[in-house]
């Protein structure tokens, strides 16, 4: 009897090899990247700036973490992990000298050294006239 004509659905064919195969590789290269990432310096928040330089679209510092994490979906892991290799292989390869120096950080690492913004704060008289008049 000839079954050549029958295929196997879609959700149980082979993955592509270029996937890791299994959530214990994305498990290890998850260490290591964050291992890494720390080694160089850079936060969380830095490497989701450089890669929306790269890639056209920002990755929060949630996003990030939640990789490092492994709190994200078995397919958004294996759609972040080569972007993320290919950002830890740039970031690798900067020049040592070019880390203390932000001007001569190429695009990859714009956003690295900036001063964040001084968190808001309300004198507490203030506050508690304006949540009075606020209730009131």
């Amino acid at each position: 009897m000839d079954m050549g004509h029958l295929q196997m659905p879609k959700h149980m064919a082979v993955p592509p090899q270029e996937e890791p195969s299994d959530l214990e590789e994305l498990e290890q290269f998850a260490k290591a990247f964050k291992q890494r990432r720390i080694k160089l310096g850079f936060t969380q928040g830095d490497v989701g700036l450089a890669m929306g330089k790269l890639y056209g679209n920002d990755f929060s510092q949630t996003t990030i973490s939640r990789f490092e994490a492994l709190n994200l979906s078995f397919k958004n892991m294996c759609k972040l992990k080569p972007l993320l290799e290919k950002w830890l292989s740039d970031a690798e390869n900067l020049p040592s000298d070019s880390m203390s120096n932000p001007a001569s950080l190429p695009p990859l690492m714009e956003g690295y050294g900036r001063k964040r913004k001084k968190r808001t704060s309300i004198e507490t008289n203030i506050k508690l006239t304006l949540e009075k008049r606020f209730l009131d």
